[in-house]
Formats: C-alpha cells, structure tokens, sequence
C-alpha cells in the first residue's frame, strides 16, 4: 500500500503544481516501480480521450477518470454540436424494399430505415402492418397506393422538405419498380430533397437469374397487357431486340399470355418463375408451346396456379431466324406467282 500511498501524493502533488503554474508539460515518476506504472497506466480508451497538452501519465484522482482530459469548453463544445446537429437534420425521402416473400430476406438498413422514419407510408397499410408487426416495429403507416399518390406526393415532398424523415414501402420488392413509388421519387428529386433508395429483393432480378437465359441482357416490361391484341402487338415490337423480355403477369391470365406468345414466337423458350423465395416456389422452363400445354393441362385439372409469376422469355434464337428466312422466301414465291399470274 505504501507504493500506492506515494503515487497517490505524487498524482495530487503534480496536479497541483500543474494547476499553480500553468505548466503543459507531463510529469512523470522519476524511477518508478512496475507496480507504479501498472497503477497509472492508461487504458485504450482513456489515451483515445487524452488532449494534447494534457498528462498521458496521471489524471487528476479527485476527477472521473474518463472526463479528466476534458475540459468544461471541451464538453460545452460538444454537447453543442450534437444539439444543433438534431436542429437542423435535413429531411429525407427513404426507399425501403421488402421481401417478395420470404421475411428473411428483410435487410438491416431498411429495419433500421423504418424504426427511425418518422413516418411510413405505404401501397397497402395492411401488408406493410403486417411487416411491422412482425419485427415488432410501431410507427404510424400512411396509406400512398396509385390513386392517392397523385393528390398527396407534393404535400409529402413539403414534410420532406421541412425536415420530416419519410420511409416509403411497396406490397412487396423493390418501391418503384411497376408500383407508385417511382411517381413519388419523381417528385421528390424535382422538389430537390434528399432521396436515398435502399437496396433490396425484387422479383425482376431474381427471376432473370433463375430462369438461366442464355442472353446477357434482359427488358422489363411492366405487366404484360391484359388484351389479347396488345399482347401480340407488344411482342411484334420486342421481338427483334437481342435480350430476354421480363413480364410481370396475374395467374388467372397465366395460360392466354402464353397462347399469345406461342403463335407470335413459337421457336423461343419461356421460363415461368412463380413464388419466388417462397415454400412453393417452382421455375418451369421449356419451348413455349411446350409450357402453354403444361399450364393449360393443369387448368382443365382444377389445379390451377397461384402466385405472383414473371415471365421471362428469351432473346431471338438461330431456329427462330431461320424460320423468318424461310417464311420470307415462301412470301416471295407466293408473290411472284401472283405477278406472273396477273
């Protein structure tokens, strides 16, 4: 104890003589046992928080150990900071992406995202209520689908743009991508406010890879039309780009989108990806007419289909060439036999 008894004195005695003259300098031990410098060592910490000018050797004994290289300016100073920090945080537009079905594949920054907005606004409030609930999150959830967001997508861009932090969610993937998120976005980047999008699942991406398409690029189109004449006509205007065509569609409309595109494109293969990431999710992939018949054979069995599905089909094929080459000299023929004819 007596070596302690010594350091303690000599921590009061350089402090004071410090505190007398001003001095900047450390002070240190002349000779010091291990037991002294084991007593006075500073941790990591502690030399983290060390000022220059001030001891790295001893600290003061009557002041808390982690604030004795901190004086009260120091402190004001910071407190200050973080203060006005808080006063003036700007607002920010966050896009959140959710699963497409599997809650595991929630990520951290939109969990974090969504427990610090103040405010959420969604597609459906029910779907996203759901999500919150089950990671235990309460925050107040707005409604914003495709008939509101019109009318509320500037007032929301104001709260944005007065310093409210809003965290926006689709039903399911990635906000934006065929939903009214991207109308939302718009308007915030015209208005000039901070939009940070967070990455996420999406469906589109997912099923490009899962469909194991042979071409390096792909297009998304949105839902595939309802209609039996737009459907032809939006394939008849794909069909001479070098990528595979990705297209959102309704399984109750499932087996007519294939007909259409096995009588406009009968050389080229589908892959139908259906509840991607979840229990039942299934690929079938194959020549078109090939999976029409599979789909329209389960309809007439009363299995139906169920589930969000992405078409991907792929690109123009060497078959596919072949047949137009083949079908333009047939046209040829039959029109100079017309010619020769009249």
């Amino acid at each position: 104890s007596s070596d302690l008894d010594r350091v303690g004195a000599f921590r009061a005695d350089s402090w004071r003589a410090r505190r007398a003259t001003g001095a900047a300098a450390d002070t240190q031990v002349p000779n010091p046992t291990p037991r002294q410098r084991r007593a006075c060592a500073l941790s990591p910490r502690q030399k983290g928080l060390a000022r220059p000018g001030c001891s790295r050797a001893f600290r003061p004994a009557h002041l808390p150990r982690r604030l004795a290289c901190l004086t009260m300016d120091d402190n004001e100073e910071r407190r200050g900071a973080r203060s006005n920090g808080r006063k003036h945080m700007a607002g920010k537009l966050i896009i959140c992406p959710t699963p497409i079905g599997n809650l595991g594949d929630m990520t951290e920054r939109a969990l974090e995202a969504l427990r610090s907005a103040d405010a959420v606004c969604a597609e459906d409030t029910r779907v996203t209520g759901k999500l919150l609930a089950a990671f235990r999150i309460e925050k107040r959830i707005e409604r914003l689908d495709e008939a509101l967001i019109g009318e509320r997508a500037s007032s929301l861009v104001e709260r944005v743009a007065a310093g409210e932090v809003i965290a926006y969610c689709s039903d399911a993937g990635m906000p934006g991508v065929s939903d009214p998120g991207l109308r939302l976005v718009r308007a915030a980047r015209e208005a000039g406010v901070l939009v940070e999008v967070l990455p996420g699942a999406t469906a589109v991406a997912t099923a490009y890879v899962a469909s194991g398409s042979a071409n390096p690029r792909f297009y998304f189109g949105g839902f595939f039309p309802r209609k039996d004449a737009e459907r032809r006509a939006v394939v008849e205007s794909l069909r001479a780009l070098d990528a595979a065509l990705l297209f959102y569609e309704s399984p109750n409309r499932l087996v007519a989108a294939l007909t259409s595109l096995a009588e406009t494109v009968p050389h080229r293969e589908i892959a139908v990806c259906r509840e991607l990431t979840k229990l039942h999710e299934e690929v079938v992939r194959g020549p078109l007419p090939e999976v029409r018949d599979a789909f329209a054979a389960r309809e007439r069995e009363g299995a139906g289909v169920k589930g969000e599905i992405v078409l991907v089909i792929d690109g123009p094929s060497e078959a596919e060439d072949a047949a137009a080459e083949q079908d333009a000299e047939a046209a040829a023929r039959a029109r100079a036999a017309e010619l020769k004819a009249a």
